[in-house]
């Protein structure tokens, strides 16, 4: 049976840089991008198991969490696994930017300085990834 992350490894493996770009639900990541990071096991098998190289460079990496405004807890239990992610895709988190009080879709539309930190973050990426 032919996995689903046939499709993603080869992306993986082949980004100038990652973003993760997410909702913060109880404090986490939602269930679909945990399944996505639980995938990756694969990458940490080949460094810590078969003990091939790591990247000759890192990749940028960054990180965007929105979250709610009635969560006590933060969002540090998204954060956390994403790090875990990222050092096993030799990919070093540039840019972070965390955002909470977001309760519905238009929400953010009130929050232009949030649109522009985030749009700044892929600008910064971009510049990272390109060849001198």
């Amino acid at each position: 049976m032919r996995d689903g992350m046939d499709a993603v490894y080869p992306l993986l493996d082949s980004a100038d840089a990652i973003v993760v770009a997410t909702p913060v639900y109880f404090a986490s990541v939602p269930a679909v991008l945990k399944v996505l990071y639980d995938r990756c096991q694969p990458y940490w098998a080949r460094r810590y198991v078969l003990g091939e190289p790591r990247r000759e460079q890192k990749r940028p990496g960054a990180l965007i969490v929105v979250g709610g405004g009635g969560d006590p807890f933060g969002t540090q239990c998204a954060v956390t696994p994403t790090q875990s992610v990222f050092a096993v895709l030799d990919v070093e988190l540039t840019e972070s930017f965390e955002f909470v009080g977001v309760d519905s879709p238009s929400d953010i539309s009130r929050h232009a300085d949030a649109l522009e930190k985030a749009a700044a973050i892929g600008r910064s990426l971009v510049l990272a990834t390109r060849v001198p």
